[in-house]
Formats: C-alpha cells, sequence, structure tokens
C-alpha cells in the first residue's frame, strides 16, 4: 500500500498526520483495527487520498467489512467524488454488506450535494431493510430545511414520530424549520411536546428564541430565554440568538448588554462578537 511506506525529506508538520509519520506505524495488512484507525488519521487531517487505500486494502480482505464501507463513502464523499461513493454503496448493496451506517453515509453523501432525489431513494431502501434509525431520519428531515420544502420535512417527521424514532434532535430540526417558515403556532406546539417528552434542553431553547425573534415577538423571546437560564443551560448558542434577536429588532443596547453578561460566565466567542458588531 503506497501510503504505509517510505519517508520523506521534509520536516513534517507534527500538528496533523502525514503520510510518512503515520507510515512508521507500519501496520501488518491484517490488522483491521490499526489500518482503521490510521484511516481515520488520514481523514481527520483531509488527507483523502490515503485514507482511501487504508480502507481499500481492508475490504481487499474484507469486502463485508461495513465500518470500512461506511468510512470510505464518506472519505469520498468529502474528497468530492461522490460517483465514486455511489458506486462503493451499490457494491456493498450486491452483496449485502450494509447497516445503518452504511445508508446514513450514503444519505449523507447525497445531501452534501443536495441531491433530493437519491437522498431519498436510499432512504427509502434503508427503511425497506430495517436500517433508519433517529440520525438517518434527522439527516433526511435536514435536507428538506436545506430546501424550504416544510410539507416534506413534516411528512418524513411524522413518520419517525409513528416507528417511535422521534428524539429530541428531530423535534428540535423540525421546530427550526417551522419557525424559519413563520409558522409559529406550529413551532411552539412542537417546543411544547417536546419538552414534555425529554424534558427542557439548550437546543429546542436556541431554535424557539430565534423563532420568536424573526417573528418580531420580542416579550416571548425575553421570556424563553429567562427560562434557559433558570434550567441553566444559557449557553453561547442560547445567548447567541437572543443578541440576534435584540440586534435584528433594533435594540443594539439590550444586545450589548446580554454580551457583556455572556463575556463575564466566559461564553463569547468570535461568532457572538460578529453578530453585535453588524
Amino acid at each position: 500500500m503506497k501510503s504505509l511506506v517510505g519517508g520523506s525529506s521534509v520536516v513534517p508538520d507534527t500538528s496533523r498526520p502525514t503520510k510518512s509519520t503515520l507510515a512508521d506505524q507500519k501496520p501488518k495488512p491484517t490488522d483491521v483495527s490499526r489500518i482503521m484507525k490510521i484511516a481515520k488519521d488520514f481523514l481527520r487531517s483531509r488527507n483523502y487520498v490515503d485514507a482511501e487505500d487504508c480502507l481499500r486494502t481492508i475490504l481487499a480482505e474484507h469486502p463485508r467489512d461495513k465500518h470500512a464501507v461506511s468510512m470510505l463513502i464518506k472519505v469520498l464523499s468529502k474528497a468530492g467524488r461522490i460517483d465514486g461513493a455511489e458506486q462503493v454503496f451499490n457494491d456493498a448493496v450486491e452483496i449485502g454488506a450494509t447497516d445503518t451506517y452504511v445508508f446514513g453515509s450514503m444519505i449523507d453523501a447525497f445531501i452534501r450535494k443536495c441531491n433530493v432525489t437519491k437522498a431519498m431513494a436510499v432512504f427509502e431502501n434503508a427503511k425497506e431493510h430495517g436500517a433508519a434509525d433517529a440520525h438517518i431520519y434527522n439527516s433526511v428531515i435536514c435536507l428538506f430545511r436545506r430546501t424550504g420544502n416544510v410539507e416534506a420535512a413534516r411528512e418524513v417527521f411524522d413518520h419517525a414520530v409513528e416507528c417511535g424514532l422521534a428524539d429530541e434532535y428531530i423535534y428540535t430540526t423540525m421546530t427550526d424549520i417551522y419557525g424559519k417558515a413563520g409558522m409559529i403556532i406550529q413551532a411552539e406546539n412542537l417546543f411544547s411536546d417536546s419538552i414534555d417528552l425529554f424534558g427542557p434542553n439548550k437546543h429546542i431553547y436556541t431554535c424557539m428564541i430565534g423563532a420568536y425573534g424573526r417573528a418580531s415577538q420580542i416579550q416571548k423571546a425575553r421570556a424563553l430565554f429567562a427560562q434557559a437560564v433558570d434550567h441553566g443551560f444559557a449557553d453561547t448558542f442560547v445567548f447567541t440568538a437572543i443578541i440576534t434577536v435584540y440586534k435584528k429588532l433594533g435594540m443594539p443596547e439590550e444586545a450589548q448588554r446580554l454580551y457583556d453578561q455572556a463575556n463575564i460566565l466566559g461564553l463569547c466567542d468570535s461568532f457572538m462578537g460578529h453578530i453585535l458588531t453588524s
């Protein structure tokens, strides 16, 4: 495997994995777990060529290794080689080397390209194989959030609820979709349902505060922020949401006050600062 042999006369950047530094580990071809670890290191450093080499080495000996299949689809997708990722997926389907992660990786790959038709085809295939979990459902709902198709998102959401797969993240995504579509009543209903089912969490509060802000309902946004503070999960995202509301509604003094409060708590980041000064 060319990515795992040889060295380099150039001093490597030790802050990230390189071909030469990882090659020193010299894994045996049959050492699947170690080659997989090296592939992950290559993927993290965006070295997609050598990550692919590692994974294809595994699959040459273990073609039904679903973990390797899933990761190879992810690698090819991130490298912009969607056709190659699709071919790996189709080969895996043909030999029965699929699971939730393989289906999920292929759906995510099509979502990156915003290819609704192909993403939905894989989604239906996953459902037929009993491999569609909460993550996959949420990915598909997020796809329709990107395309602005509220009706399609709701249809997938409803099916997730019927299958008992709708978790707090799915409820949060659907609440966010309603909020961005200006459907405040529907967003409020889902917000309440989520709190009843899963308890309060920062994600659903962040989305609902943003929804109230877009609808210019400052009093409700302020009250919800106060609840988040009381529950103890007013983090960077929650503060950013309420600061955004105040800025968009022309209340810079309130935005500054909350920014100062977040700064005292050590919650400020560059994005929050950008919102404040924009």
